[in-house]
């Protein structure tokens, strides 16, 4: 994914690792914020009698500098979708990320 200032991508099934890169341009003045998340599934009660409740946990955070790129493996043992946000670098700096499933 490639993008002005911020670009997001995830995996479209859940998977036992992957791989996130993200690139911020040489062009930009400001840091970008890369962010890994994992889809999480907890009960609601006991013996989930209420169903479960589902929602994003952050997994990782970190700086990607422009003109530089950081590259971060994240492992979900139990199968997991996952989802890679970089953001903040500015709008007239380009950027990208994209990720390797496993």
């Amino acid at each position: 994914m490639q993008g002005w200032d911020w670009a997001v991508c995830g995996t479209r099934f859940a998977v036992g690792s992957a791989t996130g890169i993200a690139m911020v341009g040489r062009e930009g003045s400001r840091n970008a914020t890369f962010t890994v998340y994992v889809w999480e599934c907890v009960c609601v009660g006991p013996f989930c009698v209420g169903g479960t409740e589902c929602f994003w946990v952050e997994n990782w955070r970190g700086l990607v500098l422009p003109g530089h790129w950081l590259s971060v493996d994240t492992r979900a043992p139990d199968h997991k979708w996952l989802r890679w946000n970089l953001d903040g670098a500015g709008g007239d700096t380009q950027v990208s990320l994209a990720a390797k499933y496993r």
